[in-house]
This record gives C-alpha cells, structure tokens and sequence, in this order.
C-alpha cells in the first residue's frame, strides 16, 4: 500500500465540496481510502487515525488544503492524487456562475441590491465577515460550524439590534422568497412560515405541506446551538418576529428540539405575542397535542404538517398520510422467523431519527438511540445496536472526517449488513433525504446495499423487511416518485411519511 499527499498553500473550498472530491476519490478503483479537506490540527488527527497523514501534511498549515490517497499501488495512488487535484482546481469558480468575487467588499460592489450574505468559510472567519455582511444591512446565513460560542452571540445580538437575521452557525436548511439555500426540497409557495433549529426537520415539514397541496412562505433556519440558554434564541426570536410581519405569512410554524429552560420560556412568550396562529413543535418536549392561546404544540413533525395545513384550508382530515393498507403489515410479519422481533432504524436525517423515536416510544417496550429524548435509552456504543434501536449516522461520532449520509449513501452500507447478519432483526427503517445539496440519486446508490443484506438474511434463512419514506417533491433534482419507484420494484414498502413509516414497521415488528 502507498500513502500520497498534495498541499494547495492558502486554498479553501466549500466543505459539501470538499466531501464530495472525498467521495470521489474513495470511489476511484484501487484507492482504499482517500480525503480531500483543510490542514487544520482536528483533520491532521483524523488523517493520522486513518493511516493518511504524511510529513509533507504534518507541515501544512490551517489553510491549507490538502489531498492525502492510500492506495494499492504507487502508479493509483499518483492518478487519484491528479484526478482529484484537477477537482480542486475547476472548484476555483462554479461552472454555473459568471462573475466570481474574492472578497466580501468586491461581492458587494457586484450585487449592490443583495439582502442576504450565506458564509461557508471556517469557523475562525466567520466573526469577521459576518459583521462585515451586518453592517452593509445584510441578512447572514452560516452555513459555517466550528464558530466559538462567544462569536455566535456577538454576531447574533448585532443583527437583533439591526433588525436583521443572523440564521446559524451550522445552519444547514433555509428558503427564502422560494429560493432554497443549503440542504432543501424545491416547494410550492405558500402561506406557512416556517423558522427553526432543525434543518431535517424543516426539510421534512415543509415537503408534507407540498403533498397536502399548500405551501411556505419562508423556512428560516437559526442553527442548533440557538436554543442554548447561552445563545438565548436570539434568531428563532428575531425570525418569529419577522414572519409575523411578513404579509405573505399567515401562520407561523416552529419546529426545534426542546429548549433549554431560559430560552424556551422566552420564545414561548415570544409566540404569545404573534396575532397570527403558531403551530409549533418541540421535538418531545410534549407527549399529546394541545392548544395554549394561539399556540397549537404538535407531536410530530407529521402531526405539525398536517395542523397548519388543515387550519390554512379547512380542507384536510386525517391523523396520519398512510396509504398502506393494514393487511400490508400483516403479509410482511407473517413472512418472519420466531426470532425475528427487533426494528433497527438507519437514519440520514437527525430530526427524521427523533421523530421515528418519538412515534414508536408509546408502541414499543424500549428503546434505544444515540439521541437524547425522554423516554428512550442512550446506546452506550452508538456503532453497536441492541433491541429496537434507532441510529443517527449523520451524527458526530459517525461524520468526523467522513462525509455525511445525505451526501455519501455507502455510509450506511456497513451498519445494514451488520443488522443483516442478527436473526433477530424484524424490521429495517431507512429514510431517504432528497433535494438541493444532498446526493443526486440516493436510492440507486443505496439500493446494491440492501439487496446485499436481504440476500445474506436469505442465506441465513429468514426474511429482511425495508421499510423506507422519502423526503422530497417530484420537482426536487432527483424526483421522489422516481426514487420511490426505484424502492417499491425491490420490494421495499414504502410511506408517505417518516412518521408513518415508524408507524408501520413497529406494526411489523409487533405482528399487529
């Protein structure tokens, strides 16, 4: 095996591109692992952990980019190093773009009329380009993470005192004025405004609204750590407060993991002040729905769809999106063994993987996640399952260094022939993220996996069931009834909703 590496001196790419020269690299025939990243002394670490760090990259400094290649031989190693370089050289400026600018100053004289600054530059920068966008009377998306906390709130309370949006650090999700930014579906327009601290979760909501024939006016994301009590919610606040005087919102709609307790009581009394209704939803924080003032708290992401899109229309009915009649699930448990009685879940989506928790908490006689909810046990070792299990594996321990699950489906090849291999494995869950910047055809890249684990199930005498949902619209890049098209001629059952996908495989695993 041969290790070879190439430093661009002073170079920086977006981090999605950077993931996905990675993935391409890793892809290359006769190459056993390859990254593409920034010298930084965390990525020097990860590279000295996976065999990849070499004296030339000990050297190279935080803004550095570099290419490191193992590789079976010296002669592909050289072809993946030079492949890959001539990726970062074309990723200098977007084949789509016309005009390029170096600085934060020369866009500006570009686009004198813009509103909105989006920064995916390190952490460190942030601060500073963030304030530069602040004082022109630029809204700023920060795409960015790594952003010390104490940069967050400078940033934050600067834009509150200007009446602007600072949405992020890590602010993954975001549609304004029908454009979306980051990770998001293309959507109809409409009169729902969405603002919240989950991008997956503001991805999923605002794809349920497409189907129940409505739609957003914005999707405002603020960044996890916004709900902090050290943050305060200074961004759900400042967009809660810019929703409710947006003509074109008639209802506002919040999705957010629970906040911590300053901040929750703070947008809570934030909420109560909107003149227009709130559905809002604070991902188990409340166990049934319920009414308080003109604040409607929704269970589920599914549940939250459908109460703002009935209260728009009058019009839909119903508690679940199910079209899959119940005798399905019967046919589906009555084809496994004894032994088979455990749902493993195979998320992409961190929000998605909370909500499957949250529907199946009450169903089920345990389970665990390496996600933090009421109710549900912590895995001690999240890349180990046991019993009825839900996994994140767009969370941390599973994406340092590597690419993200909606950017690189093999990251979930190994997990679902692992759960394959356990006879007592009744179900698998997998959700399938669609739209701009995640991976252009996900099912096609996943599917060789699951017939893979279906089959090694068969060679091990029992049946695998997949049950699968899709978060996206037919008029996203990779076309949902395309990709659901593709799942359903493998057998694969698939729902209308993550929620009523959760639904569903703990009825298989329950033989109800």
């Amino acid at each position: 095996m041969v290790v070879l590496s190439k430093v661009f001196p002073n170079t920086y790419r977006d981090s999605v591109l950077l993931m996905k020269m990675a993935s391409l690299v890793r892809g290359m025939e006769g190459v056993i692992n390859g990254e593409v990243m920034l010298a930084t002394e965390p990525n020097k670490d990860i590279l000295s952990k996976t065999q990849l760090l070499t004296e030339e990259v000990k050297q190279a400094r935080n803004n550095d980019l570099v290419i490191c290649v193992l590789a079976e031989n010296a002669e592909t190693a050289e072809r993946a190093i030079q492949e890959a370089e001539e990726m970062v050289l074309r990723g200098t400026v977007d084949e789509h773009t016309k005009q390029s600018a170096r600085s934060m100053n020369s866009a500006f004289a570009m686009l004198p009329d813009a509103n909105l600054a989006l920064l995916s530059i390190p952490g460190l920068h942030v601060r500073k380009e963030a304030m530069k966008a602040l004082k022109k009377g630029l809204n700023v998306m920060i795409f960015s993470d790594n952003v010390p906390l104490e940069h967050e709130i400078e940033i934050k309370r600067m834009a509150a005192e200007r009446e602007l949006l600072a949405m992020g650090p890590d602010c993954g999700t975001a549609i304004i004025n029908g454009i979306a930014l980051g990770f998001a579906n293309k959507v109809r327009r409409g009169p729902i405004g969405l603002v919240g601290a989950s991008g997956t979760g503001l991805q999923e909501v605002s794809v349920l609204l497409h189907h129940l024939g409505t739609g957003i006016s914005h999707a405002l994301g603020t960044g996890s750590s916004d709900v902090s009590d050290q943050v305060g919610g200074i961004a759900m606040i400042q967009g809660i407060k810019l929703l409710q005087a947006d003509p074109a919102t008639q209802i506002i709609t919040v999705v957010s993991k629970p906040a911590a307790p300053r901040t929750m009581k703070r947008v809570l009394d934030q909420l109560k002040q909107c003149t227009k209704l709130v559905i809002a939803n604070f991902l188990g924080e409340y166990r049934e729905c319920l009414q308080k003032d003109n604040v409607i708290f929704t269970v589920t992401l599914e549940e939250t769809a459908l109460k703002a899109a009935e209260k728009v229309s009058q019009g839909v009915q119903g508690k679940a999106f199910s079209i899959a009649a119940p005798e399905r699930s019967g046919q589906e448990a009555a084809r496994l063994a004894d032994g088979q009685k455990y749902i493993r879940g195979l998320f992409s989506g961190g929000t998605l993987a909370t909500e499957a928790c949250i529907v199946m908490r009450d169903m089920m006689p345990a389970i665990s996640a390496n996600i933090s909810l009421s109710g549900i046990t912590r895995l001690a070792d999240s890349k180990k399952s046991q019993g009825h299990c839900i996994v994140d594996l767009g969370a941390d321990e599973f994406t340092t260094g590597k690419p993200h699950p909606m950017l690189e489906p093999e990251m979930r090849k190994e997990r679902l022939l692992e759960e394959a291999q356990d006879p007592e494995v009744a179900v698998v869950l997998m959700d399938f993220v669609l739209g701009y910047g995640s991976h252009p055809d996900p099912v096609r890249a996943t599917l060789p996996f699951i017939r893979m684990a279906r089959q090694r199930a068969r060679e091990r005498g029992y049946y695998l069931p997949v049950i699968g949902s899709v978060c996206g619209t037919d008029e996203d890049p990779q076309n949902r009834s395309a990709q659901i098209s593709l799942l359903e001629e493998q057998g694969i059952v698939v729902l209308p909703s993550n929620a009523d996908a959760a639904r569903f495989a703990a009825m298989i695993a329950l033989r109800s």
